[in-house]
């Protein structure tokens, strides 16, 4: 078996078994850790550091506002080039739990976006690495378990949004 065989069967079996552990209070709960990634997290560190009168919210600003227009442009060219089918349109008898921000599965947007704010607010504004990368880590998970995405989506999503903020830290400093 290829690895790719071998990636897409784990994919599927991970997708199928997150399905059954479905319930009311889980979907309510996922689906408010998947929305804190819509967005909301990263515009509001933004927001909060353009508020900031200080060299240190100024760099911020700088480097996340390079960051992610960085990864919206990254996102949009490999959803387009990889046009991955999400669960629901290749997993026979599978319902989705949510309706998917996009067509298409890989990378995992909202769990990039998570992955590139943890970056920033670790390196350059202090913040636990434990908590953000935790949080960040849960709406990876949050958007496997709503099944729209494959676990190797979040992986994918999760390793770009570290080497976007890698990168936009190392042009800016």
């Amino acid at each position: 078996m290829s690895a790719l065989a071998a990636i897409t069967q784990f994919d599927r079996r991970v997708v199928h078994a997150t399905g059954r552990l479905r319930r009311p209070r889980l979907v309510g709960v996922v689906r408010w850790v998947s929305r804190s990634g819509d967005g909301y997290v990263p515009l509001g560190c933004i927001v909060l550091a353009s508020l900031g009168d200080s060299p240190e919210a100024s760099h911020f600003l700088s480097v996340a506002l390079l960051a992610f227009g960085i990864e919206r442009v990254l996102y949009v060219v490999a959803k387009r080039f990889f046009k991955r089918k999400r669960p629901a349109e290749t997993l026979p008898r599978f319902v989705a739990a949510t309706a998917p921000a996009d067509r298409f599965s890989f990378p995992s947007g909202h769990t990039m976006a998570a992955f590139l704010t943890a970056y920033l607010v670790v390196s350059l504004l202090g913040v636990s690495a434990l908590l953000a990368y935790s949080w960040a880590a849960a709406v990876g998970c949050s958007r496997v378990l709503l099944g729209v995405h494959y676990p190797s989506d979040i992986v994918a999503g999760g390793a770009l949004g570290l080497a976007v903020g890698w990168f936009a830290l190392g042009l800016i400093g």
